[in-house]
């Protein structure tokens, strides 16, 4: 048999589609990734088609550390409240999470630790397809566990710190939250300049409990009449430096990163 060539159809001349039919089908969640290993961790959701990037609503995910929490067994569960989405239209959404949501998820110690403690549920309006089709649900009840999970291995770091020496409590604000019970006072020296002239290492003090970016420290008498005999040490900003050792505090990885 000869074939005959298909008649060309010009750009200048397209012929119109005699039925159409609009998509109508909701997009799924295929499965998700959780990367902790860096200061902006990343959710990353993957659908079973080209999805909207941009309508991505955070507050519409919950991460939970059980496949159902309606039941009685202990479990945390957080919805988002914001973060960055980093990514075009496609069947991938990234999505940068914020400072703030990530501290309030390490303060939750049973939840996003390791894999099998991080589900994801998710309502209808977290996300569109390109034709404006939203989202089918995942139940709280039937949530999807992580297709990876990436652990956190950064160590946290003392950004800066406040001494208040009328009311004797020194003020840590890290990079990320930290385990209260892991913070040993006589790892911290005080000294009064940038290359010390004088010093004074803690002896002790009273840990703020609460797991948080922010930790303080009341200083012992001791520690405060000690400091206070120095005329060269904590009697100013100019005279205020503060020198820490990794053993200092750990954070909230299940490994525990250092300072």
């Amino acid at each position: 048999m000869v074939g005959n060539s298909v008649v060309e159809i010009l750009s200048n001349n397209g012929k119109q589609v005699s039925n159409f039919t609009q998509d109508i089908t909701s997009p799924q969640l295929v499965q998700f990734s959780l990367d902790l290993s860096l200061d902006n961790a990343v959710l990353s959701l993957t659908f079973d088609e080209s999805v909207y990037a941009h309508s991505l609503a955070p507050s519409s995910l919950v991460l939970q550390s059980v496949l159902d929490s309606t039941g009685s067994v202990a479990y945390n569960s957080y919805a988002l409240t914001g973060g960055s989405v980093s990514s075009t239209n496609g069947t991938i959404v990234n999505l940068q999470l914020t400072r703030f949501d990530l501290d309030r998820i390490k303060q939750l110690t049973l939840l996003a630790t390791r894999t099998d403690n991080t589900y994801l549920s998710l309502n209808s309006t977290a996300i569109v397809d390109m034709n404006r089709n939203s989202v089918r649900s995942i139940a709280v009840s039937s949530a999807k566990l992580t297709s990876l999970y990436v652990a956190d291995i950064t160590r946290p770091r003392l950004d800066f710190f406040d001494l208040d020496m009328n009311a004797g409590v020194l003020t840590l604000h890290l990079s990320e939250t930290v385990k209260a019970a892991s913070v040993q006072p006589n790892q911290i020296t005080l000294q009064n300049a940038l290359c010390n002239t004088t010093s004074y290492t803690l002896r002790g003090g009273n840990v703020s409990t609460t797991n948080q970016a922010v930790i303080t420290i009341t200083l012992t008498l001791e520690d405060m009449n000690n400091i206070k005999r120095d005329v060269l040490l904590a009697v100013s900003n100019a005279t205020t430096f503060i020198r820490v050792t990794q053993l200092t505090l750990t954070d909230m990885a299940e490994v525990p990163n250092n300072l």
